[in-house]
Parts: C-alpha cells; sequence; structure tokens
C-alpha cells in the first residue's frame, strides 16, 4: 500500500510539473495581452502596505540599458510575479539573469516620504536601479554589505516625484527570481515589526537553529559511541545532516564563500534529513532495509552529481537534478510519515509526538512545490517543516535517552542503598564465614574418616582431619609428599605407585576431563600394617575445582573399613554355612559336594598356566566353566557363589577383549570366586553325614540354620550401621537450608510477576540435612513447584488480604525434621487454601468425573491430576496445570509419600481446604542426615567395638 501511494504522488508532482505551467500560460492567454500591472502602479495613499503582485515588464535579456528610465520594451514580457521564470518564455531555454521593471506613480501627498519597496529574491546576487541609477546590490563574499540571503529584502527610498522607475537584475541558477511572498510597497517606519519578523524567522531563527541541532546531533553521535544504541546514531546523523540546509544559505557564510556554490550545496541536506527521517521512522512501525538500502545509493549518486557542479557547472543539469531532489525528498517524506503514523495508530506514544512534526514536514514540502510551479502565491514554509521534523525526532530521542536515564539513576540509588548497608553485610558475612570454619574444623575434628588435601605439587596440604592420625597411628604428619607419606605405611608395588603418580600428575592443573577419563585407575583399596594391628582401608578421590572446571587439588579420604570386612566375611560365612545346612535337608547334599570338587578340580588345572599367555580359545574355556559353575550354583541354592561367578563372568568378558592376557590377571579375576569355593568346601566337611554318626536330625538343622541367618541379619545390620560418610561424598552434597536460601532469593520476583504482596518464606530444621546432587535437584523442583503453587493460587492479593484483615505480607513455612529413620519436610501457607467448589467446577468443566457429594480425598486426587489447573490463564509461574502431578511424581520416584495434613472432617463443612502438605522419604543412601551429635555417636560406637 505504501509503495502505491509514494508512486501516485510521484505521479502528481511530476504531472504538475509538467503541465502546471501550461496552466498557468492558458489563463494569460483569457486575458488582455496589453494588460501590464508593472507598467504604471499608482500609489495614491499609503497608509498601509500595497501588495506588487501582478503582471510585471520582465526580459532575460541582460543589457544594462534596461536600467534606464526611457527603454525599448517591445522585447520585454509581462510575468506573473511573483512566480518562476519559466512561465516567461514558452521556447524552454533556460537562462540566469532576468531583468524586472516598474514604474510607480505616487500622488503629491506622498512625495518627500520614505517608502519601502520589499520584496524577496531567494539567495540571488541582485542590483537594485532607482530612475536608472544603482541604488543597492549584493554580491555576496563581501564584507561591508549585508547579505540577506533567505530573507526578504527592504529597498528603502525617498519619493522625490510623482514618477520613479525601479529596475531589478537577478542572477540566480534556480529561475525563480521573485517567486514568492512578501511583495509589497510598504510606508516606512523606524520600527517596521512585519520587516523584523521576517528577518529573524528567515536569519537569526535559521542561523540558531542550525547550530542547535548539528549540537544536538553531534551529541547523539557521542552518545552512540559509548552506549551503541542505533537509535542514537540514526537520530545523530539525521540532524547533521539537515545542518548545510540550514546553514548554507546564512549571511554569515555569505561573507566567506561564493553564494552561489551555497546555493548549490545546500540541496544534499534536503535529500540526507528526508533520508535519516525515514530510517529514523522505522523504529516505530517496520523495516524496509531493501529500500533504505536502495535510498542510500540513490541519496549518494545525487549527492556526487550534485557536488560535480563546483568543477564543471551545467544549467540544465542542475535543474533536472533539482527537481529530483524535491521529488525524490517528498517520496521519502511520504515513507516516513506512514511509518510513524502507523506505529502512532498502533498506540506508540513516541510515535505520536514523531507524526506530528512528520506531517508538518510533508504538508510544508507539497506547499513550496506548489509555490515553487507557481500554482501558488505564498511564502516558502519548507524551513519550518523541517524545523519541525527535526524537532520532533531530537524530542523523541531525548525522550528515549531521559527515559534510559532515570532507569540507571534508579538503580544507581538501588546501589548506593545496597553500598550503605556494605559494610554492615561484610560483618554479617565475616561472622558466617567465620561460623562455617568452625562448624568445618568441628566436622574434620569429630570426623571418622581420615581426610587429608593433595596440592597441585603432590604435597600434602596442612589442614587434614584427625583421624588420618588415628588411621595411621602417628602423632602427626611431617613429610610433605604425599608419595613419601604412604610408601612408608602402605603395602603397594611399585607399578601401583607409578600408575597413581601418573593419574596425579595428569589430572591436577588440568580440565575436570583428564581426571573422570583415569579415576578407575586409581587404588581404592589400600592395606596399612600397623604394630600388631592390619587395617582394611577405604579411599575415596574427589577433585576440587576452580571456576573453569581446572583441578587445583585432590581430596582424600580414608575409612578404616576393618571392621566392617570382618563383618562381611562372617556374613559370607554364616551364609555359606546356611546354604549347606539347606542341602542335607534338601538331600542334595552329595551333588553339592560334587559340584564343589569338580569345579575345584578344575581351577587347579588352570594353575598350570601360571606364567604363561592364554589364548582367546583357553580364556573362553575358563569363561564356560565360570558360567556352568553359575548355572550349578543357582540349581543348588548357592546363592552367595551364583552372585560371585556372575560378577566374575563380567570381569572375564573386558579381559576377553585383549589379545594377549597373562595367566596372573585371570588368577586375580577369580580370587574371590575361588575362596567362596573353598569356604563351600570346608563347610561340606563340617555338616558331612557320613563322617558324623551322629548326624543332627532336620529340626536342629533347621534351629542352627535359624540361628545362622540371624547372625547374618545381625551382621548386615551392623554394617548398615557403620557405614562411615566420607568427607568427600559430604562435598559432592548440598544441604537443605542452601536449597530453600536458592528458593527465598528468588521469591520477590515470583511475587512480582504474580502480582501478589511480598511474602516471607520461613525455614526451620530440627536437623541438618545434606542431600546427593540427583536427589537434591528434584527437592529442590519439589519446593520450588510448591511455592509457585502457594504464590500464584494460595497467597492472595494485598486487597483481599485486607479484606480478610490478614497481614500485608504472605507467609510460606518450610519444617524439616528426621522421625526414625524417615526425613520429613512440611510445607504449608496463610493463604486461602484450595476452594472445593472451585476445583470441582472446572473438573466438570474438563469432562472428569465427579461425585455430587464432597469427597475431601476426591478433590485433593484431582488438583494432582496432570493438565488440572484452576487458573483462569497461564502466568510465567503457573496455570498449564503440571506442578502438583510433577510433585506427586517425583516424590514417588524417590519411593517417598505425600500426607495431607490439617484436613476437614466430614462433619465440618468447609469451603476451602488449607494447603499443608507433609512429604516424607525413607532413609536412603541418596539423602544423609547428619549432625554433630550424630557423628560424635558414630565415632564413639567404632572405637568401642
Amino acid at each position: 500500500m505504501l509503495f502505491k501511494v509514494n508512486w501516485f504522488l510521484v505521479f502528481v508532482i511530476v504531472f504538475c510539473a509538467v503541465c502546471g505551467e501550461k496552466i498557468v500560460a492558458n489563463e494569460d492567454s483569457t486575458k488582455n495581452p496589453d494588460e501590464c500591472f508593472s507598467c504604471m502602479i499608482e500609489v495614491n495613499q499609503l497608509d498601509s502596505p500595497m501588495s506588487l503582485a501582478g503582471k510585471w515588464l520582465f526580459t532575460r535579456e541582460d543589457r544594462i540599458e534596461n536600467a534606464n528610465e526611457i527603454v525599448d520594451l517591445s522585447s520585454w514580457v509581462k510575468l506573473e510575479t511573483p512566480g518562476p521564470w519559466t512561465l516567461a518564455y514558452d521556447d524552454g531555454r533556460l537562462f540566469e539573469i532576468g531583468w524586472y521593471r516598474g514604474v510607480f506613480q505616487f500622488s503629491e501627498d506622498l512625495i518627500g516620504k520614505k517608502v519601502v519597496f520589499y520584496f524577496d529574491a531567494y539567495m540571488s546576487p541582485l542590483e537594485i536601479f532607482l530612475d536608472g541609477e544603482e541604488s543597492w546590490e549584493r554580491k555576496g563574499n563581501q564584507s561591508h554589505q549585508k547579505y540577506f540571503a533567505v530573507q526578504p529584502i527592504p529597498f528603502t527610498f525617498k519619493v522625490t516625484k510623482k514618477q520613479h522607475v525601479i529596475a531589478l537584475r537577478v542572477d540566480t541558477p534556480l529561475m525563480v527570481g521573485i517567486y514568492q511572498l512578501p511583495f509589497q510597497l510598504r510606508p516606512y517606519t523606524e520600527t517596521d515589526y512585519t520587516i523584523s519578523l521576517y528577518s529573524v524567522f528567515g536569519g537569526n531563527i535559521r542561523f540558531i537553529s542550525a547550530y542547535v541541532i548539528l549540537f544536538l546531533g553531534v551529541f547523539f553521535v557521542f552518545l552512540y559511541l559509548r552506549v551503541r544504541s542505533s537509535i542514537y546514531i540514526v537520530a545523530g546523523l539525521t540532524n547533521i545532516g539537515v545542518f548545510p540546509f540550514y546553514a548554507f544559505p546564512n549571511d554569515m557564510l555569505v561573507k566567506f564563500f561564493d553564494p552561489t556554490n551555497l546555493l548549490i550545496g545546500h540541496y544534499p541536506g534536503i535529500m540526507y534529513m528526508a533520508l535519516g527521517h525515514m530510517v529514523f521512522s522505522q523504529f516505530f512501525y517496520k523495516k524496509y532495509t531493501r529500500t533504505v538500502v536502495l535510498n542510500y545509493i540513490i541519496t549518494g549518486i545525487t549527492s556526487c552529481l550534485i557536488l560535480s557542479f563546483y568543477f564543471n557547472f551545467n544549467l540544465e543539469m542542475f535543474q533536472a537534478v533539482r527537481k529530483f531532489v524535491f521529488v525524490f525528498s517528498i517520496y521519502m517524506a511520504t515513507h516516513f510519515v506512514y511509518n510513524s503514523t502507523r506505529g502512532a495508530l498502533s498506540g506508540n506514544r513516541r510515535a505520536m509526538i514523531l507524526t506530528l512534526g512528520y506531517w508538518m514536514f510533508w504538508l510544508a514540502s507539497v506547499h513550496d512545490i506548489l509555490l515553487a510551479l507557481g500554482l501558488i502565491r505564498s511564502t516558502s514554509l519548507i524551513f519550518l517543516g523541517t524545523f519541525a521534523a527535526s524537532v520532533a525526532c531530537l524530542l523523541v530521542t531525548a525522550d528515549i535517552f531521559a527515559e534510559t536515564f532515570r532507569s540507571n539513576k534508579a538503580l544507581l540509588i538501588e546501589v548506593e542503598e545496597a553500598n550503605s548497608n556494605l559494610e554492615l553485610k561484610i560483618k554479617e558475612r565475616t561472622y558466617d564465614l567465620f561460623l562455617t570454619t568452625q562448624n568445618l574444623k568441628t566436622i574434620l575434628d569429630n570426623l571418622p574418616q581420615g581426610v587429608l588435601v593433595i596440592n597441585h605439587d603432590l604435597s600434602i596440604a596442612s589442614e587434614y582431619s584427625k583421624s588420618v592420625l588415628e588411621i595411621f597411628e602417628i602423632e602427626s604428619i611431617k613429610s610433605d609428599d604425599f608419595f613419601e607419606f604412604i610408601s612408608k605405611r602402605i603395602s603397594i608395588d611399585s607399578n601401583e605407585m607409578e600408575q597413581l603418580c601418573a593419574v596425579l600428575e595428569s589430572s591436577l592443573g588440568e580440565d575436570i576431563i583428564n581426571f573422570d577419563a583415569n579415576q578407575d585407575l586409581l587404588p581404592f583399596e589400600w592395606h596399612f600394617v600397623g604394630e600388631g594391628s592390619r587395617k582394611h582401608l577405604r579411599l575415596g578421590w574427589a577433585p576440587i575445582l576452580d571456576a573453569d572446571d581446572q583441578i587445583l587439588r585432590i581430596l582424600l579420604t580414608v575409612t578404616d573399613v576393618t571392621h566392617i570386612k570382618q563383618l562381611e566375611e562372617e556374613s559370607k560365612l554364616n551364609q555359606t554355612k546356611s546354604e549347606v545346612i539347606a542341602s542335607i535337608i534338601d538331600g542334595t547334599y552329595e551333588k553339592s559336594k560334587r559340584f564343589v570338587s569338580n569345579q575345584l578340580t578344575k581351577l587347579e588345572k588352570y594353575s598350570s598356566y601360571n606364567g604363561k599367555f592364554l589364548t582367546q580359545t583357553q580364556i573362553k574355556q575358563v569363561f564356560r566353566d565360570i558360567h556352568s559353575a553359575k548355572g550349578n550354583a543357582r540349581l543348588l541354592h548357592f546363592n552367595q557363589l551364583a552372585k560371585i561367578a556372575h560378577e566374575t563372568e563380567t570381569k572375564l568378558v573386558d579381559i576377553s577383549k585383549l589379545e594377549k592376557v597373562r595367566y596372573e590377571k585371570i588368577d586375580s579375576i577369580l580370587t574371590e570366586f575361588n575362596g567362596v569355593l573353598i569356604s563351600l568346601d570346608k563347610a561340606l566337611e563340617e555338616f558331612d553325614p557320613s563322617i558324623n554318626s551322629s548326624s543332627p536330625k532336620k529340626e536342629v538343622l533347621r534351629k542352627e540354620q535359624n540361628e545362622l541367618l540371624e547372625h547374618i541379619k545381625d551382621s548386615k545390620i551392623a554394617i548398615q550401621n557403620g557405614r562411615e560418610l566420607s568427607l568427600g561424598s559430604l562435598i559432592k552434597y548440598r544441604a537443605l537450608g542452601e536449597i530453600v536460601s536458592q528458593i527465598e532469593a528468588s521469591l520477590n520476583d515470583l511475587t512480582k510477576n504474580a502480582d501478589k504482596p511480598k511474602t516471607k518464606l520461613n525455614y526451620l530444621s530440627k536437623v541438618d540435612v545434606f542431600l546427593a546432587d540427583d536427589f537434591s535437584q528434584d527437592l529442590n523442583d519439589i519446593l520450588l513447584h510448591l511455592v509457585r503453587n502457594s504464590i500464584d493460587h494460595g497467597i492472595e492479593t494485598s486487597d483481599e488480604r485486607r479484606k480478610k484483615n490478614k497481614p500485608n505480607n504472605g507467609s510460606i513455612n518450610i519444617f524439616s525434621f528426621r522421625e526414625e529413620d524417615d526425613l520429613v519436610i512440611d510445607f504449608s501457607d496463610d493463604g486461602s487454601g484450595i476452594n472445593v467448589e472451585k476445583v470441582l467446577a472446572r473438573a466438570q468443566m474438563l469432562g472428569m468425573s465427579v461425585s455430587r457429594e464432597i469427597d475431601y480425598k476426591e478433590v485433593l486426587s484431582i488438583i494432582v491430576s496432570p493438565s488440572f489447573s484452576t487458573a483462569d490463564h497461564v502466568s510465567e509461574i503457573s496455570g498449564r496445570g503440571f506442578g502438583m502431578n510433577i510433585v506427586v511424581s517425583t516424590v514417588e520416584r524417590w519411593n517417598g509419600r505425600i500426607e495431607w495434613t490439617n484436613l476437614p472432617t466430614s462433619d465440618e463443612p468447609r469451603s476451602n481446604i488449607p494447603f499443608n502438605i507433609r512429604v516424607r522419604f525413607r532413609f536412603h543412601e541418596n539423602f544423609v542426615l547428619f549432625d554433630m551429635q550424630d557423628a560424635v555417636s558414630i565415632k564413639t560406637e567404632s572405637e568401642a567395638s
């Protein structure tokens, strides 16, 4: 639509340019050809200004005789004045110099008085002759005369006789001469406000506007260089681009430069201004990238053509380019008027301001085109139009800048407020850090694990737990070198030592990916032999990272699991005996004995491979033997052996992928399987019915079997209770309080987005709770969904809370505690609760089956259904109906359950159910309940055992 409107306007302008002159000529031809206004202008009285508009004698023949009182007028034509020269002759020839001639007949009363011949010859060198004598001239580039570049000229003379002849010689490439108002004969007064106003409007205001707008344009360009916002560079260059149009036709510059060159140079200013406003308007409605690029190219080419006239002026080419500048500028003006108007109609306040200025420019442009074509008599308004567009552009840009400044100032106030509390916060944080350090020291002093840190240079850090000293039976760590420390205390061969050293050196100071790739090569068990004691140590390795995931240090935890190993061995032995007794009771004793004997014979045969490399065939044979043993063990209910056989199979599968494997590698894999077989063989010997003639009866065997099973259960409980948490794993855990704090930090944004009052999150815990990564993330999601649900559905608006006499601020409560082996989290809010009637109505609307009588359990099952929500619309916080369903499914995935507390009784009719939820999780290795008292008690029990 815009494209069609623009080209329609172009067609109208071109039509007026071609046909307008003929229209005026035809009008002239219908009048008396002898009619001549300037041939005799009778001035009988001059109490008020007298209009001089009419047909004036005009000639393009440049002769000095044209100024004489008596001259041959046969070649002169009559030209409608004010008006362009193109209407004077029909031959179409272009010329730069034109003469006007007027004869004034004054009454007797006016003789001796001063009068003002007031006319406008736009930026043209000019000579005025009074009765054949040159009385006034302007030529430009002179320091001793006033130029009146774009202002009307007040030529003052004294009436000395009844008849005076005024001749004007105008030199201009515009072919316009006297083409606009004012054109008057005025009575002379010392203070003529009309002349003063024209002088100010065409001179002073234009001069001041040129440099003020230039300054503001430069200001926005520099502002763009600082903030890089494209709207500033467009506004700046647009107002810099209009400077030639404003400043070049000014008396100050004419003192230094040729007026014709300034006249030529001020036309690009019109195009650059129109182009800049077209680009600027696209910030408020729609971008036309290809159109803008094309306009840039056209403007650039046209500017180059105009500049070429400085070196080789061609009047015909200049006239063509000048007309194109007007047509193309009005085309671009139509574009930005359309864009700003559409933006204003969409409700953009800034676009409304812009539209007002742009419409003024467009109307002024159309007005001046009609004036230049001679279709109307008026005063040029193009400066007023361009000024309105520039002011609108600057106002909008300044408003954007002011809004940004206000926002930054408000932010600065917030920063200053934050800084004013910074010292207090630093003290609080310092105290918190002190407490954290003390707590960590207390943990290290009471932790039953040995904890030490390996630095990047493989030295041992000065911070370590006291348990390290107890485990290694030393008073202090005197050696800084990690490998020197362990070589004196740990039974480890040179190959394992070199492998450990290589892994640590390739990990420290490198990306964590190196540690992840090689951590399987780290030892996870060590044997320590002290004075009269032998300990089995379990190791944990954890990297300590910087912000770029580079490994700074490595944390090593050492746990004495000797007692646990003994319990495990005792449990395995009792398990073996129990399975042997079961075989006696079931009558499979002989089969079991043959099976164990055969397996031991096969393992003994393997010893012949000692010191040799095994072929793929031999490895597969070992695998088949173990696989057969696993199947037979399951048939004979030797579950422990079947389990070990399955694990051995898995290891053999990995080994079989290697081309060469030494038997010692296979033997190390079969060690545990061989140990279980030997235990079974011993148990079979111990309970052999053929050797023990007084073999017990089945009842006695069952009793003994039950006792063994009870021992096994006690051993497992002891192992579970003796489970010790390494600090390496504890560091990977997150405190429940930390999760709640993170949710609390986002509470203000949640309430603001939901248009709810500020809400406080109250957290209370009776025990320190540490959660593993996966579980902590899921629990974070559970609590966040519950908080969002409370804010969006529970907490009322400020007005509603005032009506209910509730505190202005809402409240959400989270309480965690330990109940036996359960982690329990109570969640509640002081909102309006669950609206039963609203839930049932929405359920019916969604086609869900709902009972007629109110069943609170049914209501609760509805709200946790997927895609169910009572929200009227989807917000950024909730409304899609998946929040509570995610909570339930996530809790169930971790073997937890949800309990609704404080439910109304059946005989207590209430419209709302309080939002009180209890989430319960059974103890699991995925979360840890840990406090200082527990740590001390665990350590004490371990020492006592």
